[in-house]
Order: C-alpha cells, then sequence, then structure tokens
C-alpha cells in the first residue's frame, strides 16, 4: 500500500469510490441505486472480508508455494505485527474450514470459535449455533463445556488413589433425562462408552447438580 493511504481495486470487484484505509472517498453525483449497490456491496465486504483473506492465503499457498509468504508484511511495514498476525490467522482458518465445511448463516466468528475442536466436533456445534441462533458468546460456551468433557474422558481412564476420590458419580446417577442427553451426544459423537464416564465427570466437574438423582 502507498504513502498516500490509498489504493485502487481491480475494476472486476464493482466498488464505487476510491477505498482509503480510514473511509472510502465517493464521487459526488452518485445516483441513488449507484449508492445503494455500492452500501450493498461495502457491507458484503465487511461482513465477508475474513474470508475473503481466508481464501487468498489458501489460494496462495496452492498456486504461489515458494512465493507467498512474500505478501505478509514486514516489520517496517507492519510494526506491530497485526496485519501479519491477521494473515496467518487467515490461513490457518483455511485449513481448519476449506468453503464447503463453512455453515452458512454464521459469521466468521462463530467459525473461529469452534475452530480448535475435532472436525466432527466443530460441525456440530456450528449446526447448533445455527438452529439455536446463539452468540459467538454461548457458542464459546458450549465449546469450553466439550473442551472440559473431552478432558473429563481422558482423566477418568487415569487411575486415582482412593485418598482423592470424594464424589465420583457414575452413569447409573443421572437422572433419565441427563441419561438420554448422554446417550444421544455419545451416539452423534461417534464415540464408545468410555464417552459416559467423561461425560458424567464433566457434569460434575461443572456442578452441574439437576442432572443427578437426589438421595
Amino acid at each position: 500500500m502507498s504513502d498516500g493511504m490509498t489504493m485502487t481495486l481491480a475494476p472486476r470487484t464493482g466498488l464505487i469510490g476510491t477505498p482509503l484505509t480510514n473511509g472510502l472517498q465517493l464521487p459526488g453525483n452518485l445516483t441513488y441505486d449507484e449508492w445503494r449497490g455500492a452500501l450493498e456491496h461495502a457491507d458484503l465486504i465487511v461482513s465477508a472480508g475474513p474470508w475473503f483473506l481466508v481464501d487468498l492465503m489458501a489460494y496462495g499457498e496452492h498456486h504461489f508455494p515458494t512465493q507467498y509468504t512474500q505478501a505478509l508484511p514486514t516489520a517496517d511495514e507492519d510494526p506491530d505485527g497485526s496485519r501479519q498476525s491477521r494473515l496467518k490467522q487467515a490461513a490457518w482458518m483455511a485449513t481448519k474450514y476449506p468453503r464447503n465445511q463453512r455453515i452458512a448463516g454464521l459469521s466468521y466468528t462463530h467459525h473461529r470459535v469452534a475452530a480448535e475442536l475435532e472436525p466432527y466436533d466443530r460441525t456440530a456445534l456450528l449446526e447448533e449455533a445455527l438452529t439455536e441462533r446463539l452468540s459467538t458468546r454461548d457458542l464459546m460456551v458450549r465449546v469450553k463445556a466439550v473442551q472440559e468433557a473431552l478432558k473429563a474422558i481422558d482423566a477418568a481412564s487415569t487411575p486415582v488413589c482412593a485418598a482423592d476420590e470424594a464424589w465420583r458419580p457414575t452413569p447409573d446417577d443421572l437422572t433419565d433425562e441427563a441419561s438420554a442427553r448422554m446417550r444421544f451426544e455419545r451416539t452423534m459423537a461417534g464415540r464408545g462408552a468410555t464417552f459416559d464416564a467423561g461425560w458424567v465427570a464433566a457434569l460434575a466437574w461443572a456442578e452441574q447438580l439437576d442432572c443427578f438423582k437426589r438421595e
């Protein structure tokens, strides 16, 4: 980008005006239809912009494998590293979400929140987020719950000393509703019996006491 803080987009983009780093310089004689078209185009760029970077980084790595890293800004061009970080994240997101694995109707941020999960788990959660219209904050809570459940599954397979055991509930301690939910999640995840112990441990860790029978 030049020191004049302007850039010219390729004509095929159809964006009206001259993009600046701090705005969009528009001609003074736009018609209503031209203005509305430019507004819709700019709105698309803002909402889908992160995915543009993802696809461009994926394209560059595929077509220019020995050169694409040269597109990353130098330290002089990007003193705080924010641009380089953004482009590197875009390249990482390209490995997580090929275009056919993105959920239409969800934001880039929704996808970023779930990106560290395994493919099956993140797809299932994103579909839930779309169906239930979850905010990114709500999705983040569910992602954390899945991560904790998986940690609990690993922990459940590790022997513990009797002195370390206070209350270690089993699947038999679940209410009928919670038990049905556990079986559903186990089936959806395609996991074996070890899933049950981890699921119960995760509920206990999260102090979801309503999921357990009361004596």
